[in-house]
């Protein structure tokens, strides 16, 4: 229930309470509720919601909470992202958020937005001194997507390489692997 939460605080927080109480129903009753309850995206899911709350709040509020609260948001996305690269896609929309901020001149948009950018790039290269770097495992894992059985990718418009690549992946080559994996990867685009 905590992506729930996350997302009433967003709705609060952008529009006001009226339109909180009205979608809270539509957040709490429908089907996907025993999906938020059971499944481990959810939890994925909430930090990205807690992130854009804590980015909105700090966007409509000024001074040191501000900064917290860019502070908080930041942690949350830049966390998202090496816990699932999906999480990319919560960014968008404390983006769009802050964009909007900066044209109607909210009182805290240049505090938030430094404080959250200042965070996430901490974050990030806390990964990057520990061995990881973002793009890099972005890139393998698409790689790894593309290297499983013909049944399990989505449509291709070479079978034959798709099957080559699945022959090499049981064989003791990889480095052939690679190079017919990255053609494939050339040709799908």
């Amino acid at each position: 229930m905590a992506l729930t939460a996350g997302v009433l605080v967003t709705v609060w927080v952008t529009v006001d309470a009226d339109w909180m109480r009205r979608v809270a129903p539509l957040l709490v009753v429908p089907p996907y509720v025993l999906w938020a309850v059971t499944s481990g995206d959810a939890v994925f899911a909430a930090v990205g919601a807690w992130g854009v709350a804590a980015c909105a709040f700090g966007l409509r509020t000024s001074g040191w909470r501000a900064v917290v609260a860019g502070a908080v948001g930041g942690l949350l996305l830049a966390s998202l992202l090496f816990l699932a690269y999906g999480g990319a896609t919560f960014l968008l929309l404390p983006l769009t958020m802050a964009v909007s901020a900066r044209r109607s001149g909210a009182p805290g948009e240049a505090r938030t937005v430094a404080a959250a950018i200042g965070v996430a790039v901490a974050v990030t290269a806390a990964f990057a001194v520990a061995g990881f770097w973002w793009f890099a495992g972005a890139a393998e894992t698409r790689l790894h997507r593309l290297c499983r059985p013909v049944r399990m990718l989505p449509m291709t418009r070479d079978l034959d390489d798709v099957n080559d690549l699945r022959d090499h992946a049981r064989s003791d080559e990889p480095g052939r692997l690679a190079t017919v994996a990255r053609s494939v990867v050339d040709r799908l685009g």
